[in-house]
């Protein structure tokens, strides 16, 4: 199973590609694998819809890891 990641965090850029997946994990699995912690240090989109952390990746989704907006 592969699935494709754009990496918008200008500290972790190498991120950015397709990664193969072994077996199906949850959203939050794959982002903590990455050594990212699950809403703190990005936000999550898949298929452009904002990830909840018990969805189940599948083959072909689209990930993209985008700054999280703070302020007021």
């Amino acid at each position: 199973m592969k699935v494709q990641v754009r990496s918008h965090l200008h500290w972790r850029p190498e991120l950015s590609g397709e990664h193969e997946l072994q077996e199906p994990v949850t959203i939050k699995t794959f982002v903590e694998n990455l050594n990212i912690a699950w809403n703190r240090d990005v936000l999550i989109v898949v298929n452009e819809q904002i990830a909840e952390e018990n969805y189940v990746l599948q083959d072909g989704d689209r990930i993209d890891l985008l700054v999280p907006l703070v302020g007021g």
